[in-house]
């Protein structure tokens, strides 16, 4: 093969090369493994934020166009997140306290027990490993329960629901405790999943199950947006500006409320 053949065919591959990953930059390919993540708070999500929030510092910094003047990526994050409609809650909330939480458990394991044909304590998994220090020194004993009943079905709809695991004794605060139900993504299958009717079954937490149900789709999610991978010198700029323009990770923007962040893959 003649040297001149050989250089085209070499030009033609390094061409098809630089073509193909110009188009894969293009497309969102990064080589690089970190980035900035955005979050666009809806007026719900935010005010759940603050009610959580009330032992903490959440200074908000008011922005404008000219603080992100040299920020194209963080502006080009702030404009695609305001293009977007703020999704409904596909999860629905209501708050519980342990006892109930504990005894719907109890209950429900008892119901699965004569669906499955199993004892109903073995639908409970406990895990004494491990155990966070500042829990041991509260209560030796405590441990990590999980329950099997994620699922359930009523008024012909399958349900997940959550919190399936937790520490007993609770070691957390009933106020932020809360019970949240989600419709499945298709139909259960009784090989993968465990669950029982509950339309017609007499449980005390029905009526906060209903109120879980209700709720789904009633209110507004966060927006969440992200680059893909930028440089590490990039990145240290836009450290440089969180560090040099905001007070925390929360800043305003056009009238909404805006936190940024950085992810490492």
């Amino acid at each position: 093969m003649k040297t001149r053949t050989k250089i085209m065919i070499l030009v033609i591959v390094v061409l098809a090369i630089v073509s193909f990953y110009l188009y894969a930059v293009e497309n969102g390919y990064s080589p690089y493994y970190e980035g900035i993540g955005l979050i666009l708070y809806s007026d719900y999500k935010f005010q759940e934020f603050k009610s959580h929030s009330e032992d903490r510092d959440f200074s908000i910094t008011k922005i404008t166009d000219d603080d992100l003047k040299d920020m194209p990526e963080l502006k080009k994050l702030i404009e695609k997140s305001l293009s977007k409609e703020y999704p409904l809650n596909k999860g629905g909330r209501v708050p519980v306290t342990f006892e109930e939480l504990d005894s719907f458990q109890h209950q429900y394991a008892d119901i699965l027990s004569k669906k499955y044909s199993r004892n109903s304590t073995s639908f409970f998994t406990i895990d004494d490993r491990h155990m966070p220090e500042k829990y041991l020194v509260v209560d030796s004993t405590v441990h990590l329960r999980s329950f099997e009943g994620r699922h359930f079905e009523y008024g012909g709809v399958q349900y997940g629901i959550q919190p399936d695991r937790f520490y007993v004794p609770f070691m957390e605060d009933d106020d932020l405790l809360r019970l949240e139900v989600y419709k499945t993504n298709g139909p259960l299958r009784e090989k993968d999943h465990t669950w029982e009717d509950l339309s017609d079954k007499q449980i005390d937490l029905k009526p906060l199950i209903v109120g879980a149900i209700n709720d789904i789709g009633q209110h507004q999610e966060n927006i969440e947006v992200m680059t893909s991978g930028l440089s590490p010198g990039t990145m240290t700029k836009y450290e440089k500006w969180y560090d040099d323009t905001l007070q925390s990770s929360l800043f305003e923007y056009r009238g909404k409320i805006f936190s940024i962040g950085f992810w490492i893959a």
